[in-house]
């Protein structure tokens, strides 16, 4: 099933199906998506920038796994 296809659940009620991979076409700026009122970007980026910002006090932390991490911006904020 692809992106925005409708479906019947049991209950036969519709729903759609929301496209959660991300590639960040204007780079890792927050404020370029900001600017650009790309929301999606903005949900993607700022959960990272969240990560980075809760991590960045964690004592000693050798070893991060980023699960599902589609194209690997998260990834690679997270590493460097």
């Amino acid at each position: 099933m692809s992106a925005g296809t409708d479906f019947h659940d049991d209950n036969s009620q519709e729903s759609q199906i929301e496209d959660e991979h991300f590639v960040p076409e204007f780079g890792l700026d927050l404020d370029r998506y900001l600017n650009a009122g790309h929301i999606g970007g903005v949900h993607h980026l700022i959960r990272y920038l969240w990560a980075l910002e809760v991590l960045k006090d964690a004592p000693h932390i050798h070893s991060l796994l980023d699960i599902a991490c589609g194209s690997g911006y998260g990834s690679y904020l997270l590493a460097t």
